[in-house]
């Protein structure tokens, strides 16, 4: 089985390829927009993976949280992409894939708090993180901070053991607040 995973949900385009062959393909983000870099980014994980659209079973996507616009990129490729190709797809939560086996993950937010995932579904401060037993991503505040490939290997072994929830729905982003178009027009109603 053959699975395409896609992560815009930071500055970087992810794209690993999960099957015989595991391939990673990033794209750093130092010039372009996201939905510029990210076909670019598919094709070269799969040819580096010997592969074409073709030969994908499943395509997952990292569904949130996020940026806002890297998250409807990233899971609209994946739509796209599931569709055309008649195959299967798999929402990623990042929270529940870096997680594993912590009581509590982190990734940080733009505004000095971090998103969390554990015992309680809450926003909590960075200091708050800090005091807990918990996994996250730099500048989170975690006790165990993982690499940029250590979230990687997480999400992917996520995907593996997800694989039995593929299904044809589409993937639909995890937004965490609106965004700024719809919060201006519900301020002007």
């Amino acid at each position: 089985m053959n699975v395409l995973l896609i992560d815009t949900s930071a500055r970087l385009v992810a794209v690993q390829i999960l099957g015989d062959k595991q391939v990673l393909a990033v794209d750093e983000g130092k010039t372009g927009s996201t939905s510029s870099r990210i076909m670019p980014t598919i094709e070269s994980a799969l040819s580096q993976a010997g592969l074409s659209v073709k030969d994908l079973d499943v395509v997952a996507a990292i569904s949130g949280p996020g940026s806002f616009t890297g998250l409807r990129i990233g899971v609209s490729v994946a739509n796209g992409l599931a569709f055309g190709l008649g195959c299967k797809r798999l929402p990623v939560p990042l929270l529940a894939a870096i997680r594993e086996g912590a009581p509590l993950a982190a990734i940080p937010s733009r505004n000095g708090f971090s998103y969390t995932l554990g015992a309680e579904y809450a926003e909590l401060s960075v200091e708050d993180v800090a005091e807990q037993e918990s996994v996250g991503t730099q500048g989170s505040g975690a006790k165990i901070v993982l690499s940029q490939e250590e979230v990687f290997a997480r999400c992917a072994r996520y995907v593996l053991s997800h694989l039995d929830e593929a299904s044809e729905r589409p993937i639909e982003p995890m937004y965490l607040k609106k965004c700024q178009a719809e919060r201006e027009r519900e301020g002007k109603a």
